[in-house]
């Protein structure tokens, strides 16, 4: 597909093949010299994975640099491999630069190295964004090392001033820390997280800013300190630094601390049922309820219930109810819910909205990250050969990061 701007010049071009095709290619690129004094040669190498005959001739911007500096250079790709130079300092070469590009973008040894010591003192506030969406490929594929990768995702969270990017990066360190690490290791890592998310709440600027700083630590927190905390500022014994709580906040405070069965959680849930005001949202915690509950046959009957298109009227209300009994803190219970969820899957297709089958595998799959549970996920894609395309497409989707962290590394 080409098109032209209003001068008549022609302004992109996408090969129609990708239109009608599945796939992408994975774009390697790598350094031919190590060296940081003089221009660094370095080559592309285009892999059509899935073995379709395609080009996937594109413009890239590879971007090279250090903690001084970012440069951008401009790649045309036209031919399966390509070679060419980047000025120094080249700490780094990036092929997905300023995020231009369709693709698998894996990193070089040496980048990899380097970015994952250094990503958080890269000048440009994009190609630190593009360095993380690498790192975290990174992750997926087992090149990187989960606690490496939570190191870096500490150090950055407390330099880091872009709010996007500390979104993601806790979205990201969320992941990691819940499906990748150990119970262990989780515990070692949390008093780290804990420490810093603390630091920028004590000293953000805005509520904006605030909010987000204490959601991430209400949703990472594990400490038993941590969680007292988060129980005093429910009852009022204790302010988050320039935020004042709404009801949305404490009903998520009661949710998070239910499901780490914090001492006295049950009457402090029913409490925040009795004093929250608004229909809608009082309705939402009587509905979540049960998912939070820390006896399992109260859990499971949560789950039964789901079953009755009568109980999934309120579509956002089911999914954060499949979302609480999947937590990772509760995974291992929870893989008794797996293979009756996905067989559920045409139903919801045939009565629900037309993205509920997709959020209902992310909320299902997404709080499991173990071999058990993608035993589970294989053996029902053998077996369920009847199921619609689209849908094992979805479950697919839905369970990428649970393959990728129960991968033996």
């Amino acid at each position: 597909i080409r098109d032209r701007d209003v001068t008549g010049v022609q302004t992109c071009a996408l090969p129609i093949s990708w239109i009608f095709h599945g796939g992408r290619p994975t774009i390697h690129l790598e350094r031919q010299s190590a060296a940081t004094a003089g221009p660094v040669a370095c080559t592309i190498q285009v892999d059509d994975s899935a073995g379709q005959g395609l080009g996937w001739w594109q413009r890239l911007i590879v971007s090279a640099g250090d903690d001084t500096i970012v440069r951008s250079h401009p790649v045309e790709l036209r031919e399966r491999s390509l070679a060419f130079d980047v000025q120094e300092p080249a700490a780094f070469v990036l092929a997905g630069g300023r995020g231009l590009g369709y693709g698998a973008f894996p990193l070089d040894a040496h980048s990899r190295v380097w970015l994952l010591q250094h990503v958080e003192r890269v000048p440009e506030p994009l190609t630190r964004a593009v360095a993380w969406v690498a790192l975290w490929d990174a992750l997926l594929d087992g090149t990187v090392g989960a606690e490496a990768f939570i190191d870096g995702v500490i150090r950055a969270l407390a330099l880091e001033r872009e709010e996007s990017l500390i979104e993601r990066l806790v979205a990201m360190l969320s992941k990691a820390f819940w499906l990748f690490l150990t119970a262990p290791m989780r515990e070692a890592a949390a008093v780290r997280i804990e420490t810093v998310l603390s630091q920028r709440l004590a000293s953000s600027n805005s509520p904006a800013s605030a909010a987000m700083w204490f959601s991430a630590y209400r949703h990472l927190v594990l400490s038993a300190e941590g969680c007292r905390w988060l129980a005093d500022v429910w009852s009022h014994e204790a302010q988050v630094p320039g935020l004042r709580l709404s009801d949305v906040d404490r009903v998520g405070t009661i949710c998070e601390l239910a499901v780490r069965e914090h001492a006295g959680w049950q009457s402090m849930l029913d409490a925040q049922l009795g004093r929250t005001v608004d229909p809608d949202l009082r309705g939402r915690l009587a509905f979540l309820a049960p998912a939070l509950s820390d006896d399992p046959g109260t859990r499971e009957t949560a789950w039964a219930e789901l079953a009755d298109v009568a109980h999934r009227r309120r579509e956002p209300w089911v999914l954060a109810r499949v979302q609480w009994l999947n937590h990772p803190l509760r995974q291992v219970f929870a893989r008794r819910f797996i293979v009756p969820g996905l067989d559920l899957l045409p139903e919801l297709a045939r009565t629900g909205d037309i993205f509920f089958p997709s959020r209902w595998a992310s909320a299902l799959l997404g709080g499991h990250g173990s071999a058990a549970a993608v035993a589970l996920v294989d053996a029902w894609l053998r077996q369920r050969q009847d199921v619609d395309e689209p849908l094992r497409r979805n479950v697919l989707v839905a369970a990428d990061v649970l393959f990728a962290a129960a991968r033996p590394r």
